[in-house]
């Protein structure tokens, strides 16, 4: 089954999992760093409170520190699309 990567899975990313799926595709969130402040914190509630209304099963990956090594996580889920999901 090909992969497809959402960006940061807010508002209209919550709607991509369903329709990738639907697709007989394999979504797959990668979740990008916050700042470790107070807004950052509460960024991240509220991303992960999202995922709770998402009634289907997604893998979550996590933005890494460099571009290169973002690179190389990416190219190992070999992805169809990579779309933003803010």
């Amino acid at each position: 089954m090909r992969n497809i990567i959402v960006v940061d899975c807010i508002s209209t990313g919550k709607n991509f999992i369903e329709d990738i799926i639907n697709r007989g595709y394999n979504p797959i969130v990668l979740e990008l760093q916050v700042a470790d402040t107070d807004d950052g914190r509460q960024y991240n509630e509220y991303i992960h409170e999202g995922y709770k209304l998402i009634n289907h099963d997604f893998e979550i990956i996590y933005e890494k520190d460099t571009l290169e090594e973002n690179i190389e996580m990416v190219k190992e889920y070999d992805p169809l699309l990579i779309v933003p999901g803010s």
